[in-house]
Parts: C-alpha cells; sequence; structure tokens
C-alpha cells in the first residue's frame, strides 16, 4: 500500500509541475493548486482510514513423512 501511495505522490508532483509550467492565469493556476491539494489529501484520508484488522492465523506448511500439506489461514 505505501508503494501505491507513493506511486500517486510522484504522479500528484508531475501533474502539478506539468500545470505550473504552463504560461496560464493565476485564477486558474490556484485553482488547480486546490485541485490537486483536495485529491491529495483525499487520498491520504483514504490511506489512514483504510486499516485491515483480519486476526486469521496462520499455519504454515508442515511435512508429515510422504508430502507437504500446504499452509493455510484459519479463518475463525
Amino acid at each position: 500500500m505505501v508503494k501505491v501511495l507513493i506511486f500517486i505522490f510522484a504522479l500528484l508532483i508531475f501533474v502539478s509541475i506539468f500545470f505550473f509550467t504552463k504560461k496560464i492565469s493565476k485564477r486558474s493556476s490556484l485553482l488547480n493548486l486546490v485541485f490537486i491539494f483536495l485529491i491529495f489529501l483525499s487520498l491520504v484520508v483514504f490511506f489512514i482510514n483504510n486499516k485491515n484488522e483480519s486476526e486469521k492465523k496462520y499455519y504454515p506448511p508442515k511435512f508429515d513423512g510422504e508430502i507437504v500439506i500446504p499452509g493455510y489461514f484459519d479463518e475463525n
């Protein structure tokens, strides 16, 4: 999930550089900055609130002498 956040942050920086290097009016520039900030803020809030609280117990693979019993998650 951190990789996705880094990718989105890099994309937002690229888009902001693209918008600010073009010759546009100050009002349009401010509007683009506010828009980029709102997108970034909403993504940060989403990733902070997205908690995976699964308490599944993992049983690793076992070898019983003949075959390998694959590992699994207990879903109870």
